[in-house]
């Protein structure tokens, strides 16, 4: 078992170590101590974990999906508000990205795993680890596998001066989901607003 295992989610010991592990899928499904979830919506997957039972865990990890590049010198790695995004060249020569953001909670470290092939490439997975998560507190990531999106034109106002003045600054950038977490009857229910603006309910059954 490895904590940097693409598309999984890992409790992890007082030292870091994995004690188990539960692998995504398009269902939900309790694990040991582990509730994860996802839902999938275009390039986008939302990825969830609950720990159930009584009491905090030392630490969880999710990671993202993996990419594989011919060498190091290959991998490009570019932090992102809340995450990573990893780019390498796929086989025509094109830019293929594997992005992760955390959701919840704000406080999470993300950072990336890399494993040697036996064929002299580099396997690069993203990753985010929580520490000290109590029972009943989810972990939500958005994880993205595709070419690089494209710009979305943005504009925010900041105050320039004593009298607050604004300036309108226009930047471009990537959409990500948006969530909007709420207790259910049982588990939590989750509203996710994609960046095509669809909405979606998406339910982490206790």
């Amino acid at each position: 078992m490895s904590e940097t295992a693409p598309d999984a989610a890992t409790l992890l010991d007082e030292v870091g170590a994995p004690t188990e592990w539960v692998p995504f899928d398009h269902r939900p499904r309790t694990v040991g101590r582990m509730t994860v979830g996802m839902a999938a919506h275009g390039d986008w997957q939302l990825r969830m974990l609950r720990v159930e039972g009584a009491g905090a865990v030392p630490g969880v990890m999710l990671t993202g999906w993996a990419v594989t590049a011919a060498g190091r010198e290959d991998v490009l790695l570019t932090p992102v508000a809340g995450g990573v995004d990893i780019c390498v060249p796929d086989e025509d020569g094109h830019e293929l990205h594997s992005e992760l953001r955390v959701l919840v909670p704000f406080d999470a470290v993300v950072d990336t795993g890399r494993s040697d092939l036996p064929n002299g490439a580099v396997q690069v997975v993203p990753h985010v680890t929580v520490r000290d998560v109590p029972a009943g507190y989810p972990v939500i990531v958005a994880v993205r596998r595709g070419p690089e999106p494209p710009p979305i034109p943005q504009m925010r106002e900041v105050p320039v001066d004593g009298q607050g003045k604004p300036l309108r600054i226009h930047q471009t950038g990537s959409l990500i989901p948006e969530i909007e977490l709420a207790p259910a009857d049982s588990g939590h229910e989750i509203t996710v607003r994609w960046p095509d603006r669809t909405r979606e309910v998406v339910a982490l059954p206790g």
